[in-house]
């Protein structure tokens, strides 16, 4: 019975106190962990939907001022091409620049593999006609195992601003990608367009929909950028996790064993209190008994006592017995208030 009250109270005061506090704050450590994992996502996903948007906007602006500058080359192939690969060498991020006609054909060029190839599709070149300004074209190119790269192209205007033609430019993704790489290693993200065409993506592979991915659209073009929340627990907060059970278990022992002190303590002052009890009763009880022993023979020798009172009713035998009946009472008395 002592063992299993002592389990008990070992139980309360210590495991049930070290779980339900262990799991609170793994509760706790969760929603951190998860809290900084998102932002660390966040994070990432904000600088690499800079970067793309920076990108984006300088080659749409390049081109815009190219354009610009171009239209008194149109038709000279040879001052065009020089043009093209000048336009291609500034810049690491191009992996060709072309000059296209107001159908979207490639007239001249960096690369001579698509001289007289249809680089942009209708929709494409009736939205930059509209607008008179740089867009991003149509992803066909990225169906395409074979070609790593997007297109940007800018109208070229004449004087009454009409189109004469297009200047067009393939960005390099995986130029692109070497820097989102330096930019936030160790993170996985996808670039999507609005018809889910994958586009680029990092360390990408093997993942499946269970997993958190933080979405961060594009300002400069309707693509989507997919950032994906680190699920790897950070070492030094488990570190701190064991750290606290360890302390909690510390600490409940701690209380356990002053509880016991306390609890054995108690039982001890307890037992010396029964003790000091039983020896009242018992003294209690040998004081009734006494009293009861003495008052007996005190009532037969009084009795007898005033039988020779009537027997002898001499004045100096009177005197003697009525002393004798007086201390009788007395001790008589003396044993009433010693049971008392």
């Amino acid at each position: 019975m002592k063992t299993r009250h002592k389990f008990t109270t070992y139980l309360l005061i210590v495991i049930l106190p070290l779980i339900f506090l262990s799991i609170i704050y793994w509760m706790h450590l969760e929603r951190s962990l998860q809290k900084e994992r998102q932002e660390q996502a966040e994070w990432a996903g904000t600088v690499y939907q800079e970067y793309i948007d920076q990108v984006i906007r300088e080659t749409k602006e390049n081109l815009e001022l190219l354009s610009l500058s171009s239209s008194v080359l149109y038709m000279d192939d040879k001052k065009t091409e020089l043009l093209m690969n000048w336009i291609k060498d500034t810049d690491s991020r191009y992996a060709g620049v072309y000059w296209l006609n107001r159908d979207g054909v490639s007239i001249s060029g960096t690369n001579k593999n698509f001289h007289h190839y249809h680089l942009i599709e209708q929709n494409d070149i009736e939205r930059a006609v509209k607008t008179q300004k740089a867009v991003v074209a149509g992803t066909k190119e990225i169906y395409n195992a074979h070609f790593n790269y997007f297109s940007i192209f800018a109208p070229i205007l004449d004087q009454d601003k009409k189109v004469q033609g297009f200047l067009l430019a393939h960005i390099k993704l995986d130029h692109m990608e070497k820097i989102l790489k330096m930019l936030s290693p160790g993170h996985t993200f996808i670039l999507e367009t609005k018809d889910k065409t994958r586009i680029l993506d990092i360390n990408a592979e093997g993942f499946n929909g269970h997993s958190t991915w933080v979405d961060v659209p594009l300002t400069e073009v309707d693509w989507k950028l997919s950032v994906k929340v680190p699920d790897k627990v950070n070492t030094n907060n488990m570190n701190v996790f064991l750290m606290l059970v360890f302390f909690t278990f510390f600490i409940t022992h701690m209380i356990y064993i002053i509880m016991e002190e306390l609890i054995v303590r108690r039982h001890a002052k307890n037992q010396k209190l029964l003790n000091e009890s039983q020896k009242i009763d018992f003294v209690g009880t040998l004081a009734a008994s006494t009293a009861h022993e003495i008052k007996n023979p005190l009532t037969g020798i009084k009795g007898l006592v005033q039988l020779l009172v009537e027997k002898h009713p001499e004045e100096q035998d009177q005197f003697y017995y009525s002393v004798i009946i007086k201390e009788i009472e007395r001790i008589n008395s003396i044993v009433s208030e010693f049971l008392i």
